[in-house]
């Protein structure tokens, strides 16, 4: 039987201004609250974190953009002297994930829910982080799948049946050096101002083995960040450039799975771990009407065999919902 090999096509499209990412970075300030060059400093260290920074002064301008993202969250930063005024006008933007401002708790802002007071630019950046890891744990999605749907292929989510077909077709292609190339050709163009995702993707090009596929997704670089996104919004075109990484890790956790430590789970056709997940009251909703049937996840989890570890990111204080 002949191979099948893929071999990706160049996206005639432009991907240097593309949000590759689930987020990005919106800074209005008004230019008079903070010193030039301490807010310079801080941009330059959220750029080694962050790929899509945007940076305002004038508030139309700042809405008009939060108005046009739609797949993405934002993580918005308010200096002292414009928050009074916009945040009145930006209530309606579900995809704003958490504003930070820097001026003191006042009452007027007790009606905002996700607004986190910082002291310094530098409790910022931490704060930045920590949102970042629970964002991305946030946004995992997941497929609910009814007990009796075995027998009943209407009552399955659409997006579970386009994911498993899509994986049994990744997972049996060959991937020529072509295809490896046009891959680092894509990230060296959506990274092309980050010098370390750059020296990232160097790396990734030089050192890549299918044996390490699992630690440079764990490894939280532009690999991770990338192929998150793309699996949460079902893009297609970026999920086949990643294609042979998704089948390389796939591969490597079913070859961890048969390793000596975890037979007796084998045996017993169960290994206990835990993930911790917010999760919405509409899904928390559905997971009830469904007991004894599956919870599916178009990604891959990072788990732990200990509770309390996984507890944390369900637990983690915030209100975003």
């Amino acid at each position: 039987m002949a191979e099948n090999v893929i071999t990706t096509n160049d996206s005639s499209k432009s991907t240097s201004n593309q949000i590759v990412e689930n987020f990005i970075f919106v800074w209005l300030n008004s230019g008079c609250d903070e010193p030039h060059e301490k807010n310079q400093q801080f941009i330059s260290k959220l750029e080694t974190i962050i790929n899509s920074i945007e940076k305002f002064t004038d508030i139309d301008q700042c809405i008009e953009l939060l108005a046009k993202i739609k797949d993405e969250k934002i993580f918005l930063f308010i200096s002292d002297s414009l928050g009074r005024k916009l945040l009145p006008l930006i209530q309606q933007y579900t995809q704003i994930y958490s504003i930070y401002t820097t001026f003191k708790q006042q009452l007027w802002m007790q009606q905002y829910d996700n607004i986190k007071n910082v002291s310094s630019l530098d409790e910022l950046l931490d704060k930045i982080q920590e949102d970042i890891r629970q964002l991305n744990n946030d946004l995992i999605s997941m497929s609910i799948i009814p007990q009796s749907s075995n027998t009943d292929l209407n009552r399955l989510e659409p997006s579970f049946m386009y994911f498993q077909l899509l994986k049994e077709n990744l997972f049996v292609l060959q991937y020529d050096q072509h295809a490896f190339d046009e891959l680092i050709t894509y990230c060296r163009t959506i990274y092309h101002n980050k010098k370390e995702e750059l020296n990232n993707i160097d790396k990734f090009q030089k050192n890549y083995d299918k044996n390490k596929a699992i630690k440079w997704y764990t490894d939280e670089c532009f690999v991770y960040h990338v192929l998150n996104k793309a699996l949460r919004i079902f893009d297609i075109e970026t999920i086949m450039k990643f294609s042979f990484v998704l089948r390389d890790i796939h591969c490597q956790i079913e070859e961890r799975h048969l390793e000596p430590k975890y037979a007796p789970a084998l045996h017993d056709n169960l290994h206990v771990v835990y993930r911790g997940k917010r999760i919405s009251n509409i899904e928390f909703e559905k997971i009830k009407r469904n007991i004894g049937g599956l919870i599916a996840f178009n990604n891959f989890l990072s788990t732990s065999e200990e509770f309390n570890v996984a507890s944390r990111f369900a637990t983690i204080s915030g209100s975003n919902k």
